[in-house]
């Protein structure tokens, strides 16, 4: 059995051109990545699936506007909405403290568990919420 392994050669230990990223600039995809992106998955079986990012995606309706939207629905001022939803907070904190799981219709389940060392915390969403992301559902209403 031969143990020794031959000397590099200078040629071996020279970068190839193709990996040579030293030019690159750093953030230079940020905006577009942040404006949205489409990913094209080829699965084995030759079909595709394609995963998509959209620009509206990315911004979060905080609590103001929550409460602004919610006061529409309850024909009520932005005020008394805020209360709803602060309670509706607070309920749901409490009962996970209790390690409760917690059932909205039209929304979804919230489960918590206690493991060994540490609390697991899981969304279940409903089915309604899975047909307006196109996900498997049985829901056949408005979305």
């Amino acid at each position: 059995m031969n143990d020794k392994v031959p000397a590099a050669s200078q040629d071996d230990e020279e970068m190839l051109p193709e990996y040579d990223f030293s030019g690159g600039v750093r953030g230079k995809h940020y905006e577009a990545y942040q404006r949205g992106y489409k990913i094209t998955v080829l699965k084995a079986d030759g079909t595709n699936e394609e995963l998509y990012k959209e620009e509206n995606m990315v911004d979060r309706v905080k609590q103001n506007e929550l409460a602004q939207r919610l006061a529409v629905h309850m024909e009520s001022d932005p005020e008394t909405a805020k209360a709803w939803l602060d309670g509706v907070a607070e309920t749901l904190y409490e009962c996970f403290r209790n390690g409760e799981s917690v059932t909205i219709k039209g929304l979804g389940d919230f489960y918590v568990r206690s493991e060994r060392s540490s609390w697991v915390f899981k969304f279940n969403p409903g089915q309604r919420l899975r047909a307006l992301f196109g996900w498997s559902s049985t829901y056949s209403g408005p979305l």
